[in-house]
């Protein structure tokens, strides 16, 4: 957990696009999206995923419905998430999460169903 460094994949509203998804990685307050801003079905439940191999990260959408998901921007190298690479401060350790940003201050919110960790192969198969 760190302001600096992190990966983040976030759904949000675009003006033109309306709902879509990007990944954002933020490296020592440089800031890059890894993927364009893609758009998603209004009405229809989404389904984030990230899969970790070695230091490699690869993040994965799709519906609830289809089941299948989809990679979403390059494996990205998340070596940065660490001690060693932050240049200023500290990093607290690496964390997986949700959380809602309402950034026009109109007290918008968001419905999450649930939040799971799990071994990658069970979150593929089932859903």
């Amino acid at each position: 957990m760190s302001t600096d460094n992190y990966l983040y994949l976030h759904i949000s509203n675009d003006e033109e696009l309306g709902k879509c998804i990007t990944l954002l990685k933020a490296e020592n307050k440089k800031y890059e999206y890894l993927t364009d801003y893609i758009p998603l079905e209004t009405g229809r439940d989404v389904l984030l995923g990230l899969k970790l191999q070695g230091t490699g990260a690869q993040f994965c959408y799709g519906y609830r419905d289809e089941g299948a998901l989809r990679e979403i921007g390059p494996c990205t190298d998340a070596s940065f998430l660490s001690d060693e690479a932050c240049r200023e401060g500290w990093f607290t350790g690496s964390m997986i999460g949700i959380c809602c940003q309402d950034l026009t201050g109109f007290g918008k919110y968001a419905d999450f169903d649930w939040f799971r960790v799990q071994a990658f192969a069970d979150t593929m198969s089932g859903m």
